[in-house]
Protein backbone atom coordinates (compact mmCIF):
# COMPACT_ATOMS: atom_id res chain seq x y z
CA UNK A 1 0.00 0.00 0.00
CA UNK A 2 1.43 3.36 -0.97
CA UNK A 3 0.28 6.32 1.11
CA UNK A 4 1.01 9.44 -0.96
CA UNK A 5 1.14 12.90 0.56
CA UNK A 6 -1.97 14.80 -0.50
CA UNK A 7 -2.34 18.47 0.47
CA UNK A 8 -5.88 18.69 -0.91
CA UNK A 9 -7.50 16.14 1.42
CA UNK A 10 -8.58 18.81 3.87
CA UNK A 11 -7.43 16.62 6.76
CA UNK A 12 -5.85 18.23 9.81
CA UNK A 13 -2.73 16.15 9.13
CA UNK A 14 -1.61 13.22 7.06
CA UNK A 15 0.06 11.24 9.82
CA UNK A 16 0.03 7.46 9.80
CA UNK A 17 0.74 5.07 12.62
CA UNK A 18 1.35 1.48 11.62
CA UNK A 19 0.67 -1.21 14.20
CA UNK A 20 0.80 -4.95 13.65
CA UNK A 21 2.34 -8.11 14.97
CA UNK A 22 5.68 -9.46 13.85
CA UNK A 23 5.80 -10.68 10.27
CA UNK A 24 2.69 -8.83 9.06
CA UNK A 25 4.61 -6.89 6.39
CA UNK A 26 4.65 -3.45 8.03
CA UNK A 27 8.23 -2.72 7.00
CA UNK A 28 8.27 -4.34 3.55
CA UNK A 29 4.83 -3.23 2.38
CA UNK A 30 4.34 0.16 4.03
CA UNK A 31 7.43 1.71 5.58
CA UNK A 32 10.12 1.02 2.94
CA UNK A 33 8.03 2.00 -0.13
CA UNK A 34 6.93 5.25 1.52
CA UNK A 35 10.42 6.12 2.73
CA UNK A 36 11.82 5.61 -0.76
CA UNK A 37 9.22 7.95 -2.30
CA UNK A 38 11.07 10.84 -0.62
CA UNK A 39 8.25 13.37 -0.32
CA UNK A 40 7.40 13.01 3.33
CA UNK A 41 9.13 13.94 6.54
CA UNK A 42 9.11 10.57 8.27
CA UNK A 43 9.83 9.74 11.88
CA UNK A 44 10.61 6.06 12.04
CA UNK A 45 11.13 3.83 15.05
CA UNK A 46 13.84 1.37 14.06
CA UNK A 47 14.99 -0.21 17.36
CA UNK A 48 17.19 -2.84 15.68
CA UNK A 49 18.59 -0.37 13.14
CA UNK A 50 17.80 -2.81 10.33
CA UNK A 51 15.88 -0.38 8.10
CA UNK A 52 18.61 2.25 8.25
CA UNK A 53 21.47 -0.21 7.80
CA UNK A 54 19.81 -1.80 4.74
CA UNK A 55 18.69 1.46 3.07
CA UNK A 56 21.26 3.93 4.43
CA UNK A 57 22.40 5.25 1.01
CA UNK A 58 18.86 5.81 -0.29
CA UNK A 59 17.63 7.35 2.96
CA UNK A 60 20.57 9.73 3.37
CA UNK A 61 20.22 10.84 -0.27
CA UNK A 62 16.55 11.73 0.27
CA UNK A 63 16.48 13.06 3.83
CA UNK A 64 18.44 14.98 6.43
CA UNK A 65 18.71 12.06 8.87
CA UNK A 66 18.82 12.36 12.65
CA UNK A 67 19.32 9.19 14.67
CA UNK A 68 18.49 8.78 18.35
CA UNK A 69 20.47 5.77 19.57
CA UNK A 70 20.08 5.23 23.30
CA UNK A 71 22.27 2.10 23.30
CA UNK A 72 25.28 3.84 21.76
CA UNK A 73 25.08 7.56 22.54
CA UNK A 74 28.28 8.25 20.54
CA UNK A 75 26.34 7.32 17.36
CA UNK A 76 23.35 9.47 18.25
CA UNK A 77 22.31 13.02 17.56
CA UNK A 78 22.47 15.23 20.61
CA UNK A 79 21.01 18.52 21.74
CA UNK A 80 23.47 21.10 23.04
CA UNK A 81 21.66 24.08 24.58
CA UNK A 82 24.94 26.00 24.92
CA UNK A 83 25.19 26.11 21.13
CA UNK A 84 22.34 28.63 21.20
CA UNK A 85 23.76 30.87 23.95
CA UNK A 86 24.82 34.06 22.21
CA UNK A 87 23.96 36.67 24.85
CA UNK A 88 23.86 36.94 28.62
CA UNK A 89 20.06 36.80 28.41
CA UNK A 90 20.32 33.43 26.64
CA UNK A 91 22.54 32.12 29.44
CA UNK A 92 20.12 33.37 32.10
CA UNK A 93 17.17 31.83 30.25
CA UNK A 94 18.77 28.37 30.08
CA UNK A 95 20.09 28.60 33.64
CA UNK A 96 16.67 29.55 34.97
CA UNK A 97 14.93 26.55 33.45
CA UNK A 98 17.63 24.06 34.42
CA UNK A 99 17.85 25.36 38.01
CA UNK A 100 14.07 25.49 38.46
CA UNK A 101 13.36 22.10 36.93
CA UNK A 102 12.82 19.26 39.35
CA UNK A 103 12.82 16.47 36.79
CA UNK A 104 9.03 16.15 36.67
CA UNK A 105 8.56 18.79 34.00
CA UNK A 106 7.03 21.18 36.53
CA UNK A 107 8.66 24.27 37.99
CA UNK A 108 9.45 24.29 41.70
CA UNK A 109 7.24 26.46 43.80
CA UNK A 110 8.62 27.70 47.11
CA UNK A 111 8.23 30.69 49.39
CA UNK A 112 11.99 30.72 50.02
CA UNK A 113 13.71 31.49 46.72
CA UNK A 114 17.23 31.70 48.21
CA UNK A 115 18.34 28.20 47.22
CA UNK A 116 16.74 28.27 43.78
CA UNK A 117 18.21 31.69 43.05
CA UNK A 118 21.62 30.55 44.31
CA UNK A 119 21.52 27.47 42.09
CA UNK A 120 20.53 29.59 39.10
CA UNK A 121 23.32 32.12 39.73
CA UNK A 122 25.94 29.40 40.14
CA UNK A 123 24.73 27.65 37.00
CA UNK A 124 24.69 30.97 35.12
CA UNK A 125 28.27 31.67 36.16
CA UNK A 126 29.46 28.21 35.09
CA UNK A 127 27.62 28.31 31.76
CA UNK A 128 28.85 31.84 31.10
CA UNK A 129 32.44 30.79 31.79
CA UNK A 130 32.16 27.82 29.42
CA UNK A 131 30.42 29.79 26.64
CA UNK A 132 32.84 32.71 26.77
CA UNK A 133 36.13 30.87 27.35
CA UNK A 134 35.97 27.39 25.83
CA UNK A 135 36.47 26.33 22.21
CA UNK A 136 33.25 25.39 20.37
CA UNK A 137 33.80 21.64 20.71
CA UNK A 138 33.96 22.00 24.53
CA UNK A 139 30.99 24.34 24.91
CA UNK A 140 28.78 21.59 26.34
CA UNK A 141 26.83 20.84 29.48
CA UNK A 142 29.45 18.18 30.19
CA UNK A 143 32.04 20.96 30.57
CA UNK A 144 29.69 22.80 32.92
CA UNK A 145 29.31 19.64 35.03
CA UNK A 146 33.09 19.13 35.11
CA UNK A 147 33.58 22.70 36.34
CA UNK A 148 30.93 22.16 39.02
CA UNK A 149 32.64 18.97 40.18
CA UNK A 150 35.92 20.88 40.41
CA UNK A 151 34.21 23.23 42.88
CA UNK A 152 33.48 20.26 45.12
CA UNK A 153 37.10 19.04 45.01
CA UNK A 154 38.90 19.53 48.33
CA UNK A 155 41.40 22.43 48.12
CA UNK A 156 44.37 20.28 49.28
CA UNK A 157 44.35 18.41 45.97
CA UNK A 158 45.76 21.52 44.30
CA UNK A 159 48.75 21.80 46.67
Amino acid sequence: VNLPFNETTGMANNNVIIVGSSGMGKTACLIIPNILEGYQCPIISDPKGSIFSEYEKEITDLYDVRILNLKDISNSCCYNPLKYCKTDDDILFISHFIAESNGSGKMRVSNDSFWGDSAMHLLSALISFVVKNFDDEYKTMNSVIELYLMLETPPDIFF
